[in-house]
């Protein structure tokens, strides 16, 4: 009696999960981050965090980076389930020493991102970066909540950027309280993944734009004054000519526009800082390509009869021209490896190394890879 007493107990429990399963639909692939409050559980898709620390990389250091959580709320029994699936920058938001202000303006951008790129998910939550510069206190982060995300069930994310940590809060019998633990799910996403890809162009259209004007065209003399001195070789030449067409155009932008904002300026040093590493890049290539070219001259002076190493071959060029190629700059050692951390996904290492999505199925088909969205902490990655 005892034993069929258990066993329908049993029986009962399986029918409970699966009903919860039914009405909640719980990711299978999820990473736990903490102890986890069995009555309020938080789920974040990956790509969302990833895409928030690193915008709180780039310019927490500098301002306030916040962000509106999107996603749903669902209730099962006594607990309830917090999916957090998007997230959109709040731009404008500045903080003035009460409370994190946030604007009309700032609000009809966040619903136009949302109607593009996340329609069906509702607003959760917000997310706010901290540092010592920042100074946001905690009672900033619970009067700015309680002003515009004043439902219970809406939660507040603090990252701090010094001890790169992220800490959960929600308003439970009026106060503003620290979660437990929240779970990292993994899922295709493409919505957070086209809304990603899209703020890195407004970004970029953004600085080439509004950038200082008188400042851009001494960076652009200087940055081709010194690459010039130091390239001798027809294909970076046509790189550097390729490089000068681009800064023009955004110098000619700039005197249409002529809008002197600090942190747009920011923007287009950066890019121009990219410039200069991949002229640099190209450079190193080249000087090693000379090298080759001399140490073969040189043993054909000397009457050396063996032939030119394997590694130099000749080629035609377009003009008929003959070009020295080295085909040990592109020989499986001479690739990168790197050894995945934890937070990391292949679109935030294709970035880290490329500023680009472009080289996930090359990482893909080098590593072997079948899901893109199935990494682990310590698996080695060869970079194309």
């Amino acid at each position: 009696m005892h034993d069929m007493i258990h066993s329908w107990k049993r029986v009962r429990q399986m029918q409970k999960m699966q009903e919860r399963n039914e009405m909640v639909k719980i990711p299978k692939n999820v990473r736990q981050m903490g102890d986890i409050n069995d009555s309020y559980k938080i789920y974040m898709e990956d790509y969302v965090m990833t895409h928030i620390r690193q915008l709180v990389k780039r310019y927490g250091d500098r301002r306030e980076v916040v962000m509106i959580l999107l996603g749903q709320i669902s209730y099962y029994e006594d607990s309830s389930y917090l999916f957090i699936s998007g997230a959109v920058e709040f731009y404008g938001a500045f903080s003035d020493r009460e409370q994190i202000q946030l604007s009309k303006e700032g609000w009809e951008k966040v619903h136009k991102d949302i109607e593009r790129f996340f329609l069906g998910l509702e607003i959760v939550g917000w997310s706010v970066s901290k540092n010592e510069i920042t100074n946001i206190t905690p009672s900033i982060i619970k009067t700015t909540h309680i002003k515009y995300f004043s439902d219970k069930e809406k939660v507040a994310l603090e990252i701090e950027l010094e001890e790169e940590k992220e800490q959960f809060y929600k308003m439970e019998q009026g106060r503003l309280s620290p979660c437990s633990g929240y779970y990292i799910y993994y899922d295709k996403n493409e919505a957070m993944q086209g809304y990603m890809i899209s703020s890195l162009d407004i970004k970029k259209e953004k600085a080439e734009e509004s950038a200082v004007a008188d400042r851009v065209p001494a960076l652009f003399r200087e940055v081709i004054r010194e690459k010039k001195e130091e390239v001798h070789q027809h294909k970076l030449m046509t790189f550097l000519y390729g490089a000068s067409t681009f800064l023009i155009m955004i110098v000619f932008v700039i005197g249409i526009t002529m809008i002197n904002n600090y942190e747009k300026m920011n923007q287009m040093e950066e890019t121009l800082y990219y410039i200069s590493k991949n002229i640099e890049m190209a450079n190193k290539r080249n000087t090693m390509l000379e090298e080759e070219v001399k140490k073969a001259k040189e043993e054909k002076e000397g009457g050396a009869q063996e032939p030119l190493p394997e590694t130099v071959e000749k080629t035609e060029t377009v003009e008929g021209e003959e070009t020295l190629e080295t085909t040990a700059l592109t020989s499986p050692d001479a690739r990168r490896e790197y050894y995945v951390k934890e937070g990391d996904t292949l679109v935030s290492i294709s970035y880290e190394f490329y500023n680009s999505v472009d080289k996930i199925k090359e990482i893909c088909e080098l590593n072997g890879i079948t899901d893109r969205n199935k990494i682990i902490c310590g698996q080695k990655i060869i970079l194309p």
